[in-house]
């Protein structure tokens, strides 16, 4: 199987869909690392990384991701609830984050169609959105 950027998927045994123990825990952990420091790109990469790996889409991710993709102050507003599974951005994280614009980006591309306008205004959104104060 191929990957997003055309390499051979390494699944091994895993099967597209299905999550080991291990894949469960990198996903968990590299969540945290970004929730802490969205504007570390290793952590952006490790993700990628780790979705590669196991043949996971990466719109799997986009409710994690969207959070990361706008001001701070406007994810600031669901801080109440405390979602596990998709961490918010810590409080005084620079945001909108470049890493979570590619990401989310990337992932309306893969969509096609109707997404692939979406893939190019999600920078001019964000961009724009970063200036306000």
């Amino acid at each position: 199987m191929r990957s997003r950027d055309g390499s051979w998927c390494t699944c091994g045994s895993l099967h597209p869909g299905s999550q080991s123990h291990l894949m469960i825990s990198s996903y968990s952990y590299v969540k945290q690392s970004i929730s802490q420091a969205p504007n570390n790109a290793s952590a952006w990469n490790y993700l990628r990384g780790v979705l590669d790996h196991s043949c996971t889409s990466y719109s799997t991710l986009q409710l994690f991701v969207q959070p990361y993709t706008v001001h701070h102050s406007l994810s600031e507003e669901a801080a109440e609830v405390i979602d596990l599974e998709n961490p918010l951005p810590s409080k005084g994280s620079q945001l909108p984050c470049p890493a979570a614009i590619e990401f989310l980006a990337d992932i309306y591309e893969t969509e096609g169609g109707n997404s692939l306008v979406k893939a190019i205004e999600v920078p001019h959104d964000a961009s724009s959105l970063a200036i306000r104060d």
